[in-house]
């Protein structure tokens, strides 16, 4: 049944009266060292060991036994803390101590201050505080919600494969190998060999040394020329010195129109390019092809290679996942209907696992600041 409001007021009244004279009770009849010995009838009020006749500090527990007795003694040295001219106990008196109640043996900015790594700089003050190796921040950064690591602790590291002082979860590169994690992961996806980015030993060929693995890198020997179109005209991907318009006759058999009056030999996917490999390369994109059909042909090169670049331009200037997934279905409808080729399907989703793999590294190094801003 629920009480009315006069009866929880009396309820009320009642328990302050109790517990008001229960707090007279107590100081009235006092116990300062809590030994059931009221303090009126105790020898030894604050429980210290020294009878009151004796204490020269009656109401307050201590340990010092010179110049007076049973006085608060910090450094336990038998001086009582207000006539020590060091009460920490360390190398500082409390005239020069910056920590006077707490013993230390930093000498820069503070002196006399905690300094737990011994490298005289005061733990609040010490980029490192615990000398492990590994910056404060970085120790702070590196911790989870399933696992903390404690940056005033030495036993308390995260786990730093390359010993470069940045922990493996916010290394780029885990085993300093020269390749990142997120191109040694994708290198793993392309080829089916299973790469670790925290072994060394264990690294994707890279024929340029360019940082980014053959089977990533969009030219692999760093020629000029995109890989897919020297597997599509039959020049070696892995030899700067091969490309398709040095393939015939030993000598260059092609140039490009950049537009203009310009023209040159440095591949670019915008400009007309006239060479015997194209030719060849469009004679027998279909083994047999009428001559009468080259100008169509060539109008669908250009065209796919237009298409293929616009496309590729969509995927290197979003910003949205979303937007990826709706780019990737577009060419493989593009695919299927063989208005781009399967080559250019490939590299695009090559091209769109790179992009994703930026935007979450992008993502995590967010997360990272946020929590060091907190």
């Amino acid at each position: 049944m629920a009480l009315s409001g006069l009866a929880m007021r009396k309820i009320v009244i009642v328990l302050f009266c109790i517990l008001f004279g229960a707090m007279n009770v107590t100081a009235s009849e006092g116990d300062l060292d809590g030994d059931s010995i009221l303090d009126s009838e105790d020898d030894d009020i604050d429980g210290d060991g020294v009878n009151n006749t004796e204490d020269d500090c009656p109401l307050l527990s201590g340990i010092s036994i010179q110049l007076e007795i049973g006085c608060p003694d910090y450094d336990a040295d038998g001086i009582p803390d207000h006539l020590d001219w060091n009460r920490d106990g360390d190398s500082w008196d409390n005239d020069e101590d910056d920590c006077p109640m707490t013993p230390g043996t930093s000498k820069f900015v503070l002196k006399g201050c905690k300094d737990m790594d011994g490298d005289f700089m005061p733990d609040i003050y010490d980029d490192d505080a615990d000398g492990d190796g590994i910056r404060n921040e970085m120790e702070r950064a590196a911790s989870t919600g399933l696992v903390m690591y404690d940056p005033y602790n030495f036993n308390s590291v995260p786990p730093d494969f390359d010993e470069d002082t940045i922990p493996d979860v916010l290394d780029d590169d885990a085993d300093n190998d020269g390749i990142s994690n997120i191109n040694e992961i994708a290198a793993s996806r392309i080829s089916g060999i299973d790469y670790d980015y925290l072994d060394d030993e264990s690294t994707p060929p890279d024929y340029d040394n360019d940082g980014i693995p053959d089977g990533v890198d969009e030219d692999s020997d760093n020629d000029g020329w995109p890989d897919y179109i020297e597997i599509d005209r039959g020049s070696s991907v892995t030899n700067e010195k091969d490309n398709p318009h040095d393939m015939y006759f030993g000598v260059d058999t092609g140039f490009f129109y950049y537009g203009g009056f310009t023209f040159g030999e440095e591949y670019d996917g915008e400009a007309v390019e006239f060479s015997l490999s194209g030719l060849v390369d469009i004679l027998t994109e279909e083994l047999v092809i009428p001559l009468l059909l080259i100008p169509i042909y060539l109008s669908l090169y250009i065209g796919r290679k237009r298409l293929y670049n616009s496309i590729l331009s969509e995927i290197e200037s979003t910003g949205e996942m979303d937007t990826l997934n709706d780019i990737e279905s577009k060419a493989n409808k593009l695919v299927k209907s063989r208005k781009l080729k399967v080559y250019h399907g490939l590299v695009l989703r090559n091209a769109i696992e790179q992009k994703e793999n930026l935007l979450r590294q992008n993502l995590h190094s967010e997360d990272s600041m946020f929590r060091e801003e907190e």
